[in-house]
């Protein structure tokens, strides 16, 4: 199904992008990102698929690319398990599963969270993310940024690992207009709209 929105609810979406603008552009600082408010996790949770990404993202890990999204344990708590088959060769292509955890920076405001990425048979957690879900209106779209600091020793200097992605639900087909909206949505936290690339769903 086509998401047909009304022009109120793009010029909308429109505007939380010129109202991003005030994030530096860095490109080795994690930007700061605010969370949805308010936010309503009831709405949000079920199945999300993930149709564009950073080239960071998971969305470059795996192909069909599929989050489910629960809340608790606590109400401070939104959890996340993406789905996916994997982009490699031989074992790398076999399906993957990364589940995220996530807990509110302040109260139970979950759409602001540090959140932790695990890959489904490893034992140790990927560090620590502040995870955003900028914007969604639950029944379309989500636009989701999470940012970590690192440190790369071999240059003796900081730099970001970041993931920027575009969800839509099942079902929902996000027109072009609409994606290169929330493309620019998410090139207003430091990022190239650019390097937000769509992700081929057809052979899902």
């Amino acid at each position: 199904m086509a998401a047909c929105w009304s022009p109120l609810v793009v010029v909308a979406v429109s505007l939380l992008a010129l109202g991003a603008q005030a994030a530096s552009v860095t490109k080795t600082k994690c930007p700061v990102v605010p969370g949805k408010s308010p936010f309503d996790v009831n709405k949000f949770r079920g199945d999300w698929l993930l149709v564009a990404g950073s080239p960071d993202s998971l969305a470059a890990r795996g192909k069909c690319g599929k989050y489910s999204a629960s809340a608790g344990p606590g109400a401070d708590v939104l959890s996340l398990r993406f789905a996916a088959q994997g982009a490699g060769t031989g074992k790398a292509a076999g399906p993957l599963a990364v589940d995220v955890i996530s807990q509110a920076v302040a109260g139970d405001k979950v759409a602001l969270t540090h959140a932790v990425y695990r890959k489904q048979g490893d034992s140790d957690y990927e560090g620590v993310f502040k995870q955003s879900i900028v914007a969604t209106d639950y029944d379309n779209y989500a636009v989701v940024v999470s940012c970590r600091q690192v440190y790369v020793a071999s240059t003796k200097s900081f730099g970001r690992n970041l993931f920027a992605e575009i969800w839509a639900r099942n079902k929902v087909t996000l027109s072009a207009d609409t994606l290169g909206v929330l493309k620019n949505v998410l090139s207003s936290y430091d990022l190239d709209a650019s390097e937000i690339k769509n992700v081929d769903r057809a052979k899902c």
